[in-house]
């Protein structure tokens, strides 16, 4: 899962278009600017290094740069998930030791997780004999008990109203 695996093959490759591309208008970018300045050198140069230099290597960058961003925004939501489902069947008071042996995620992975949650607020961090045991409020407090339950039907209803 998160860490053990590289980057999927299509995000790979739109990665590697991304470089390529910045890569192309850089070079537009230097052989222009080598030109430039000499006699002979037009408007139409400054054009040409604009719209086939500094364009395509803006987009590349910003290719790459968005490609990137959602790999790690993916990555760090899995991590996200494996650690809150072990911890909603734990009761909500885990260490990052227990986490990383019953998932497969690595001690690393958990524990800087854990400590952005802590930082953050969302979670309270207490020393134990173990090390550090992080509660999750408002997790159950039950382990193994059923996260929701159907409403009670003992409780009141509205009246049904007739149209009128």
């Amino acid at each position: 899962m998160p860490g053990k695996q590289g980057m999927p093959f299509a995000r790979a490759a739109s990665v590697g278009c991304g470089g390529v591309l910045a890569f192309f208008g850089a070079g537009i970018i230097g052989g222009t600017a080598l030109s430039f300045g000499k006699e002979g050198a037009t408007l139409g140069d400054l054009v040409m290094m604009l719209l086939f230099g500094l364009l395509p290597f803006a987009l590349g960058i910003h290719w790459v740069t968005q490609v990137l961003k959602a790999h790690r925004r993916e990555a760090w939501e899995a991590i996200e998930r494996e650690v809150l489902s072990y911890a909603m069947r734990q009761g909500g008071v885990v260490t990052a030791l227990e986490i990383a042996a019953h998932t497969s995620l690595s001690y690393d992975e958990v524990k800087r997780y854990l400590d952005g949650l802590a930082d953050k607020g969302h979670i309270e961090v207490t020393p134990t004999d173990n090390g550090l045991a992080y509660r999750f409020p408002g997790a159950n407090s039950n382990p193994g008990a059923a996260l929701w339950s159907p409403p009670s039907t003992d409780a009141p209803h509205l009246p049904n109203r007739s149209p009128e």
